[in-house]
């Protein structure tokens, strides 16, 4: 980056498309979920990068560890590559790093598909983690705890994989699915584990009071929202995120729940999503 900050990146497949994969968090890494969304390099080109701070980047500057600096990184990424415009696929926090990014390069974005977006607002953002609570109050309570001692446990792997043994466990409409999963969050480095909680907390300290549906409604970009029908996440932010792009679609898919349909329901993930990046 253009402050000496190295980000780590991997390219696969080829195309005339180049999807840019914006992995979720903030402070999580490509690994979590990138190994599940490689049928898509079989006719694209696909980049996974893991954020500053995030799974094998350098995290630099904590001061610098903001939602702008990571939109920043992003448009320095696109013209490494000398990329004209990028597809941009979202999962989670990455649904709105793409967005803002679209705001701020729209001449850059071919087009945008948001996987389990995060909440557009902060108030959502409450709200969905109120609702949580109240569904699974013993397991939120642990997990408020686990991420406390994240960058100073001395097995932060082991707590990795708790954290994600009760989110997982609360995501999957067949929680059997788990194991189908290819994708694992915690398998980097012990070190990488512990500075992506800093970036988690710095980043989300940078958005503050945030509410991105003003900027949503000037996105011009064909876009395609999905989600799980069995999702325990409070389904009126999927329909703020609809209604507020102006050219958004927005699908459930059946005997899914939150965050991972290209595990759950593959067959029908890929087939839509192929069609949506073609054009159709």
């Amino acid at each position: 980056m253009s402050d000496s900050t190295k980000i780590y990146y991997s390219l696969h497949g080829k195309g005339k498309d180049t999807l840019f994969f914006l992995h979720g968090g903030p402070g999580q890494n490509s690994w979590g979920v990138g190994p599940d969304l490689l049928p898509l390099a079989k006719s694209h080109v696909l980049i996974f990068y893991d954020q500053r701070g995030c799974g094998l980047s350098e995290q630099g500057d904590t001061n610098k560890l903001t939602a702008s600096r990571h939109v920043q990184d992003l448009e320095e990424l696109r013209q490494f590559f000398h990329i004209d415009k990028m597809i941009l696929v979202g999962h989670s926090w990455g649904c709105l790093l793409a967005s803002l990014y679209t705001s701020t390069y729209p001449d850059h974005v071919k087009r945008l598909l948001l996987i389990s977006p995060a909440p557009p607002t902060r108030q959502l953002f409450q709200q969905r983690f109120a609702w949580f609570a109240k569904k699974d109050s013993v397991g939120q309570a642990r997990l408020a705890q686990l991420r406390l001692q994240m960058d100073t446990a001395s097995n932060p792997a082991f707590i990795c994989s708790q954290i994600f043994a009760i989110n997982e466990k609360l995501y999957y409409a067949n929680p059997k699915n788990i194991q189908r999963k290819k994708g694992n969050y915690c398998n980097v480095p012990e070190e990488a584990l512990r500075k992506q909680a800093i970036t988690a907390r710095r980043t989300l300290q940078s958005l503050g009071n945030y509410d991105i549906i003003p900027s949503l409604k000037k996105i011009s970009q064909p876009s395609l929202i999905i989600e799980g029908a069995q999702t325990p996440v409070p389904v009126g932010e999927l329909y703020e995120w609809a209604k507020a792009l102006p050219h958004a679609k927005l699908l459930f898919i059946k005997k899914v729940g939150h965050a991972y349909p290209m595990v759950e329901q593959p067959k029908i993930f890929f087939n839509v999503v192929e069609k949506f990046l073609n054009g159709k």
